[in-house]
């Protein structure tokens, strides 16, 4: 099913690309057929069965991980991914629309995957499925059948993306800053990070939680762009740094590369795919653990 509606005012006109966030209202609103969007449930199968939002179709997170890399969760390569948009029946040119029930945290990642490779109509459900409910919207169990398309990606992706080799090569260099948004908990090596080699951090790494950026105990959307700016100012990451964000597996680092480039506007941010599962499993790297 084909979903039109309004592009509506944002709720805050004072993000950098407020396009970057969709209202609940906004899926609410089917009056006016001005634009075209094509909705993603970015959840587990069975969770998308249960109930999800009228007309969506269901993409998990297996689905767009390399199974034969060395590392698990590593993405897709653009060809595979193309070839399963196309499966999925996305069509060139709408505006895709991402949920998940994790506060966008898991939507953040294929958000990501389609912006390095080129779409550029991307946007994330403010609030995840948990707003949508709150503010009376209604779920469906009837699979969303799409056919076929020959989806392709119309432009060389943004570089959003670090390599290993590239984390290694800026350790504290000037003009660097390396965020890590795990829980302060794995950040300081009180736990393991699941399925990690060993405890710590990046070597001169900061830690701010992606959890920071949502009204996690409200309504669970993406806090206002001037509460954000003193989230980040705070640690002392200006526009000027050049940005490497890390997580586990870099889901979360990908929610905090959207915070930073699509809410916030800075102009220089990449998301480590290998995270902290790559680092950790190689001895030749440098690790920091000790507390703060």
């Amino acid at each position: 099913m084909l979903i039109s509606c309004r592009e509506s005012k944002p709720t805050n006109a004072n993000y950098h690309n407020a396009k970057a966030l969709y209202e609940a209202a906004q899926i609410f609103n089917t009056r006016d057929k001005s634009d075209s969007i094509v909705l993603i449930d970015f959840r587990q199968k069975e969770d998308y069965l249960a109930g999800h939002i009228k007309g969506a179709i269901n993409i998990t997170r297996k689905e767009v991980q390399d199974t034969t890399a060395a590392i698990s969760g590593i993405k897709l390569d653009k060809v595979s991914f193309e070839k399963l948009l196309q499966r999925k029946g996305i069509i060139n040119g709408y505006r895709i629309v991402i949920y998940d029930d994790k506060m966008c945290c898991d939507a953040a990642r294929l958000w990501w995957m389609l912006r390095i490779n080129g779409s550029e109509k991307v946007s994330l459900l403010n609030g995840g499925l948990q707003n949508y409910i709150n503010e009376g919207g209604e779920l469906v169990t009837e699979v969303t059948e799409r056919k076929p398309t020959f989806f392709k990606f119309a432009a060389r992706g943004i570089g959003l993306e670090a390599k290993r080799q590239l984390v290694s090569s800026v350790l504290n260099k000037d003009g660097w800053t390396i965020v890590d948004a795990r829980s302060v908990e794995e950040y300081t090596g009180k736990i393991f990070s699941k399925k990690c080699k060993k405890k710590g951090r990046i070597p001169g790494s900061l830690n701010i939680d992606w959890s920071y950026s949502v009204n996690y105990h409200e309504d669970q959307k993406f806090k206002s762009a001037e509460k954000l700016v003193g989230i980040f100012k705070l640690n002392g990451i200006s526009k000027d740094e050049n940005v490497v964000a890390y997580c586990r597996s870099g889901v979360r680092s990908a929610h905090t590369t959207f915070v930073l480039t699509e809410l916030l506007g800075y102009p220089n941010v990449y998301n480590y795919d290998g995270s902290w599962l790559e680092w950790s499993s190689l001895d030749e790297l440098p690790i920091e653990l000790k507390a703060i």
